[in-house]
C-alpha cells in the first residue's frame, strides 16, 4: 500500500502561533509500506499584493494549520531534505 504524508515546518525557531510568521514550509513524502519513494518541499510565502512584500500569515490560516497538525510543526532546520 502507498501513503502520502504532508507536514508543516517553520523557518528557524518561529512558532505557527507567532504573528510575525510570513512563510511556512510543507514537507511531502510518498511511501510504499516502509520505503520512502520520494520527498519534496513547498515553501508558501504570504504576500501583501498592494505593498508587494511578504506579510504575516492571516490568523485564520495559522489557526487552521495549528488545528490540522496534532503535534507542533517541526523546525525546518531539523527536517531532512
Amino acid at each position: 500500500s502507498m501513503g502520502i504524508t504532508l507536514r508543516t515546518s517553520m523557518s528557524g525557531s518561529q512558532s505557527i502561533t507567532a504573528r510575525s510568521v510570513t512563510r511556512i514550509r510543507f514537507r511531502i513524502e510518498i511511501h510504499r509500506r516502509d520505503q520512502l519513494l520520494v520527498s519534496g518541499k513547498v515553501v508558501f510565502v504570504n504576500a501583501d499584493p498592494v505593498a508587494r512584500k511578504s506579510a504575516p500569515l492571516p490568523e485564520f490560516l495559522r489557526k487552521a494549520i495549528k488545528a490540522f497538525e496534532h503535534t507542533a510543526p517541526t523546525d525546518s532546520n531539523s527536517a531532512p531534505a
